[in-house]
């Protein structure tokens, strides 16, 4: 079994910065194999840094984003993305806040989504 090493690296969430944290890890770890990017914006600039540097996704570094826009979908960059479902959490979160503003006395909710 091989031994799996995280690395943390901060940065904007910007393209730039996408392509600037990886190119940091690759320089410090060149065995790298997976990347996780904080947002799919940031993810294209991984994706950057890796064709500029002559490395294939997904059999040289396989990359995933985090928050499924649209840019995720495009036939061109073909990025794996993790939806957050945003759009349904505030909904559902304005739904209930108004309904308990309506009757502050009702019962609190938990909704998984």
């Amino acid at each position: 079994r091989a031994e799996v090493t995280t690395v943390v690296l901060p940065g904007e969430p910007t393209e730039e910065a996408g392509s600037r944290a990886l190119a940091q890890l690759l320089d410090a770890h060149p065995e790298v194999t997976a990347v996780f990017a904080a947002n799919d914006v940031m993810a294209l600039g991984a994706l950057s840094e890796l064709a500029e540097r002559g490395l294939r996704v997904p059999e040289d570094v396989s990359v995933m984003g985090y928050d499924d826009t649209p840019l995720a979908a495009t036939r061109y960059v073909g990025l794996t993305s993790i939806d957050d479902r945003s759009v349904e959490i505030g909904r559902g979160a304005g739904e209930r806040l108004l309904a308990r503003i309506a009757d502050p006395t009702s019962a609190a909710t938990e909704v998984l989504v």
